[in-house]
């Protein structure tokens, strides 16, 4: 029996049929993805039609108020109240 090179062996794996992943390969480091926070509409809630304000990054809809608060400067407390945050996209 000749002697195989570890990439030979990997490959006769894969053709008999055996799906164990190689040590070689299972110990590889995984290059970690940059995720980026998902976009959220702001509406301003008031008579028909409700009135967009923009977009923001932010995980869920109480973050997302919070920072729209601040980004498009919003005092009226009751103007604050309401405001509603939808993902898009």
């Amino acid at each position: 029996m000749r002697y195989q090179g570890r990439c030979e062996a990997v490959h006769n794996r894969k053709l008999f049929g055996k799906s164990r992943r190689s040590p070689y390969i299972r110990g590889m480091a995984r290059v970690a993805s940059k995720r980026t926070l998902p976009r959220r509409k702001i509406i301003r809630l008031k008579a028909t039609p409700a009135e967009e304000l923009g977009t923001v990054g932010a995980r869920d809809a109480e973050p997302a108020i919070r920072i729209a608060i601040e980004q498009f400067e919003i005092d009226d407390p009751h103007r604050q109240r309401r405001l509603v945050a939808r993902r898009t996209g």
